[in-house]
């Protein structure tokens, strides 16, 4: 390979990368637009529910027979409620996990491989290959300045770095996939067919959250004349902040309805101190 070849492909190489780095970078600002616009909205729905006009950053009320009697603290000690309802939707499609494994199993191979013809290497063969020298200077003729991870690889040797890189890589990617495979495993576990997990955790939160606000265990509510009722109607909002406009609300609004315990409809005394005036001076 000519020079100009080389510097050809080097170029291609980081255009490539500098566009999948792009394209992720507007999918994962628009996954946090999309979790912002739900947010706001929940904010207005914990009003309508309450009747206490809420700005961002409020402690979230909690009413009992039409009056307040806590709040769910936000702050250091504790999760913004708000943000687990609509972080919930992070929760990843079936095909997206099976593309991950197979992925991350692709480099549990191809890492051990490499991790394993290094060290089968008779050591001229590995001293060869570790010449540090020849690969500085291979640098320097094409023009290319060393960066500090190469010259670090560089003192360390080629060949040793790559063996702990692989070993590394190989590790960590199977870790990967020993969690992703748990995931599916808790997954197929339902009975009937796979369903949209995200869209389930989302309702299960506004339920949770629903319950706890409120001391009531939300109900499902859709006639002809449309959606009525709390928690229905805010489901359908959230859903549509979201962007899944034609997400059905009914599967994951009885799923998580059922789910609601009498322990999730008690609430605990706070002041606006929160979790701080629970600690003790002693």
């Amino acid at each position: 390979m000519t020079d100009l070849n080389r510097k050809t492909n080097k170029t291609r190489s980081a255009e490539t990368l500098r566009a999948e780095i792009e394209r992720e970078a507007r999918e994962l600002a628009e996954k946090q637009h999309a979790i912002y616009r739900a947010k706001d909205v929940l904010l207005s729905e914990v009003g309508r529910w309450t009747g206490i006009q809420l700005k961002r950053r409020d402690p979230i009320p909690l009413v009992r027979d039409g009056k307040q009697v806590g709040t769910i603290p936000i702050g250091m000690f504790s999760a913004d409620p708000l943000g687990k309802v609509a972080t919930a939707s992070l929760i990843e499609h079936k095909t997206e996990i099976e593309r991950k494994i197979s992925a991350y199993t692709e480099i549990v191979s191809r890492s051990n491989a490499l991790a394993e013809a290094l060290r089968d290497m008779t050591y001229f063969d590995r001293e060869r290959l570790a010449t540090k020298e020849n690969w500085l200077n291979q640098n320097a003729l094409r023009g290319d300045i060393a960066s500090l991870e190469e010259r670090l690889i560089a003192e360390i040797g080629p060949v040793t770095s790559g063996f702990i890189a692989a070993k590394a890589l190989a590790v960590n990617a199977e870790k990967q996939v020993s969690a992703l495979n748990e995931e599916l495993s808790r997954r197929e576990h339902r009975p009937g067919r796979p369903r949209n997990e995200a869209a389930h955790a989302v309702a299960r939160e506004l339920a949770l959250l629903y319950a706890k606000v409120t001391g009531k265990r939300p109900t499902y509510a859709a006639g002809a004349d449309g959606l009525s009722g709390d928690y229905t109607p805010a489901l359908r909002s959230v859903f549509d902040a979201l962007g899944w406009h034609a997400t059905d609300l009914r599967g994951p609004a009885e799923a998580a309805i059922a789910a609601i315990t009498e322990a999730d409809l008690r609430h605990v005394e706070t002041t606006n101190m929160g979790l701080l005036s629970s600690l003790s001076p002693e």
